[in-house]
């Protein structure tokens, strides 16, 4: 591949742009590594990412858990990867990076990296969650999904007002999760649920992974 040319220096540049979601055109603008490289390299990287989620180590916030059961999608994972792809902010995000989709397998690539995306930035702990009962699991499990439901739609013409009973139960259900986790130190939705990408958090994770499992 491409990047077997660049220095360790310049090609780490790459994965921390893919990771904070700049777009392969402006990350060739300001590194000088051509377009067409920065592509391949990000598309290496958007299977990695569905490799390490399989995987079942503890990368991306919960996700190799909630989507991935012995390396196969979970029917819950697929249910969410659905809404993910008929979401506003995939739209959004093909926009930005993939004007021009090639195939199905790359469709299917973006829409697993902007899954990923959103489970690190809920930052569910794993050890947290998996200290859960199995019932407790379950039900903060439901709350997760929902939220990344809101999120994904948040920018969708009309969401809001056609959906505002349920997120408006959500809210009152995470101001639970949060007094059970200051009264039993277990896990809750982060304080402010309302994110974009944790982008730093993405690129930590991608980079332990890529030191023993290189593209």
């Amino acid at each position: 591949m491409g990047h077997a040319k660049l220095s360790e220096y310049k090609f780490l540049k790459v994965p921390r742009g893919f990771a904070i979601g700049i777009s392969s055109n402006s990350l060739a603008t300001a590194t000088g590594i051509s377009e067409k490289s920065i592509r391949a390299i990000y598309a290496a990287l958007r299977s990695k990412v569905m490799e390490a989620a399989k995987s079942g180590k503890p990368v991306f916030g919960i996700s190799s858990r909630y989507l991935f059961e012995n390396g196969k999608p979970t029917e819950k994972g697929k249910a969410f990867l659905d809404a993910v792809s008929k979401s506003g902010m995939f739209e959004a995000y093909l926009k930005i990076h993939a004007p021009r989709l090639r195939n199905k397998g790359e469709r299917d690539l973006l829409v697993f990296d902007l899954g990923m995306r959103i489970f690190t930035g809920l930052v569910v702990a794993e050890e947290d969650f998996l200290a859960l009962s199995p019932g407790l699991r379950r039900s903060m499990e439901q709350l997760i999904i929902l939220q990344i439901w809101i999120d994904a739609n948040a920018d969708t013409p009309g969401f809001a007002e056609e959906h505002r009973e349920t997120i408006e139960r959500h809210r009152a259900l995470k101001r639970m999760a949060e007094i059970v986790r200051e009264q039993h130190q277990i896990i809750a939705l982060r304080q402010s649920a309302k994110h974009r990408y944790a982008g730093e958090q993405y690129y930590t994770d991608l980079r332990k992974y890529l030191l023993k499992n290189p593209i």
